[in-house]
């Protein structure tokens, strides 16, 4: 074979594995899933410190609340991957979303409310790096039940394609947002 026929046929089967591995059901529903988690954690990330800065106005409790969470999250991981290890992974994707959704929809209402300050910043902060490093590895961990053996090494070159293209996109999303938001009235 000369060099673009064994082009044509690399392309060919890889073209037919990433098809294998992203028309399966399963492997959809959890590409779903994990990629609006990935979103909603990507977005909380550039948001809380946001509005952190918003309300306190000093940047520095603003990068102060980002490494909270980071270190949070950092000190449980281990026990993170023991939890996962140890129960329902699908049981734990919801438990982790539900946490997020109810301290998400818990620092609306405080905003709402008028009732958002430091204190109220530095708790939600503990609690989020103490749900991501708890729940928060449990999709990729369920990504190996989700799909064949053999093409597991596939799939977590999907995900993890699909995971750099969201970060380099949250930032222009966050900005845009930003931008179309600076009219409303901020807490």
């Amino acid at each position: 074979m000369d060099g673009e026929e064994t082009d044509n046929l690399s392309e060919v089967t890889a073209n037919s594995q990433t098809q294998a591995v992203t028309s399966a059901m399963p492997y959809r529903w959890w590409l779903a899933s994990d990629t609006s988690a990935a979103v909603g954690t990507s977005m909380r990330a550039f948001v809380v410190p946001l509005l952190a800065l918003f309300v306190t106005g000093s940047a520095a409790f603003a990068g102060l609340i980002g490494t909270i969470q980071a270190v949070c999250t950092q000190a449980v991981l281990l026990a993170g991957g023991i939890v996962i290890d140890r129960h329902d992974r699908a049981r734990l994707i919801r438990l982790n979303g539900w946490v997020n959704c109810i301290l998400l929809v818990a620092l609306a209402v405080t905003t709402g409310t008028e009732h958002l300050h430091a204190g109220v910043f530095i708790v939600a902060s503990i609690l989020f790096g103490l749900a991501g490093g708890l729940l928060g590895e449990a999709s990729d961990a369920a990504l190996r039940s989700v799909v064949p053996q053999e093409r597991y090494p596939q799939a977590v070159a999907l995900n993890e394609g699909r995971d750099a293209a969201i970060r380099l996109a949250i930032g222009p999303v966050g900005g845009f947002l930003m931008g179309w938001g600076a009219g409303s009235r901020w807490p």
